[in-house]
């Protein structure tokens, strides 16, 4: 999916600098496991462009499809910093929810982990986005950042991949708060993937910075049916 938005990014009718773009939220649905032999076709859209309080706001929209059967969807939401828009009601987004560090599930996944000063490249080979924020301290600093910064889905990769095995249909969201500066130390708190016994259940997860509790990323993942 990267590699089709990239594409789409370096395109002259694309209106935006590709470079300096942030992740700020990302929703993935999976409605069944995809094989690891399966042929699949897969399809990226530009869609819902909208006024921020930074800038604009717009989504890649992800589609895979198993011959006529969509088996999975994505929603990348990125901020183009720029010019601040008109103050009018039809600009003005609601607040993103502060995020609130919560105690520990003793059912939950629970741990504090080292992020390496090299992942964003390591990262950048595996995804195929190499936007400059993410790669070197210079290059970050050309866009704003004091350091390079982890890449968004990278955190919530991990943070999946240590809670432990997802349903086989389920949806995962997360919103992306504060920047994780390259290295760091941070510390995921999730409750128990147990909870998704019925499609009205979910189960919350979150990064923090282990050096003063600031959230890095707010998730949930919730079962859907398969139907």
């Amino acid at each position: 999916s990267q590699a089709l938005q990239m594409n789409m990014m370096v395109k002259e009718p694309f209106p935006f600098a590709m470079l300096g773009l942030v992740h700020v939220d990302n929703s993935v649905t999976q409605y069944r496991p995809i094989g690891e032999r399966e042929t699949i076709a897969m399809s990226v859209s530009f869609d819902n462009l909208r006024d921020h309080a930074q800038g604009q706001q717009f989504d890649f929209v992800t589609t895979v499809k198993s011959q006529d059967d969509v088996i999975w969807e994505g929603v990348s939401t990125y901020l183009a910093r720029g010019k601040k828009p008109a103050s009018n009601a039809s600009n003005k987004n609601k607040p993103r929810p502060a995020t609130v560090k919560p105690m520990v599930d003793e059912e939950g996944t629970h741990a504090v982990f080292e992020v390496p000063e090299d992942i964003g490249r390591r990262y950048a080979f595996i995804s195929g986005d190499f936007n400059l924020i993410h790669l070197h301290p210079l290059s970050a600093r050309a866009f704003g950042f004091p350091k390079a910064i982890a890449h968004g889905m990278w955190s919530k990769a991990k943070c999946l991949a240590m809670m432990g095995e997802l349903p086989d249909a389920c949806t995962a969201e997360v919103s992306f708060k504060l920047p994780i500066f390259l290295p760091s130390e941070v510390e995921l708190i999730a409750e128990s993937l147990a909870k998704l016994e019925s499609s009205d259940d979910s189960c919350n997860f979150g990064l923090y910075s282990a050096k003063n509790d600031k959230p890095h990323l707010a998730g949930v993942v919730k079962l859907i049916s398969e139907d």
